[in-house]
């Protein structure tokens, strides 16, 4: 088989070339600032992956469409929708830390024609779900939330937590994993807002009233319908 170009060397370019090496396929990454180095190895290959972010792949196609032409083009953008470019979307936040095969093929992807994507990528055994283009927007906007929201919520307020109120950073961790996990394994939630306690919860509003946590409190209120 013809070398798979991957084009970027994100996250998911790294763990996606070491999977397709795991499965014997001969693979190249090349980042998205050395193209013009490498126009003889994009040219030879039949495949690209365009790994970049997403305000990349638009350019990186602009710019190079005499060279990408007639090859089958695949990006992992959620939200986006390009023509003449694939969507295979990883239903997965990726670590720096490479998956093993197995891990990989349990990711569930999507894409607006996974027909496609099994037709021309026989080795691609991932499930792959169907998703409409017009909610691809609206679906990439709750994957984000999702997956990154409460992670970036658990490193903030960790350092805030610590900075306040002296509380170890490793205690609060363990801490709300056992929370995590004890939600995972009874689906059970507490606090003021979920047992619609009025009055604290108007305690903590005015505590807030001066800090940027407001509106994301208030957000949780409105989601919520409390």
């Amino acid at each position: 088989m013809s070398e798979i170009i991957i084009i970027g060397n994100s996250k998911a370019a790294i763990n996606f070339s070491n999977y397709l090496k795991s499965i014997g396929l001969k693979n190249k990454i090349i980042p998205y600032r050395k193209t013009y180095l490498n126009e003889k190895s994009i040219k030879k290959a039949k495949t690209l992956f365009i790994l970049t972010k997403d305000d990349s792949i638009k350019k990186f196609y602009l710019k190079n469409r005499k060279l990408i032409k007639d090859k089958k083009l695949f990006h992992f953008s959620g939200a986006l929708t390009f023509k003449n470019i694939i969507s295979l979307h990883p239903l997965y936040s990726f670590s720096k830390k490479p998956l093993t095969q197995k891990e990989f093929e349990k990711i569930i992807f999507t894409s607006e024609n996974p027909k496609y994507i099994k037709s021309n990528l026989k080795w691609f055994k991932n499930k792959i779900i169907k998703i409409n283009t017009y909610q691809k927007p609206y679906y990439h906007a709750i994957v984000s939330i999702y997956f990154n929201f409460p992670l970036i919520m658990l490193r903030d307020f960790s350092r805030l937590m610590g900075k306040k109120f002296k509380i170890p950073k490793k205690y609060l961790q363990e801490a709300f994993l056992k929370n995590l996990n004890n939600f995972l394994k009874t689906g059970e939630v507490t606090g003021p807002i979920e047992r619609k306690d009025g009055e604290t919860i108007k305690r903590h509003l005015k505590a807030l009233k001066k800090t940027k946590l407001l509106n994301l409190y208030k957000g949780m209120l409105e989601f919520t319908g409390r």
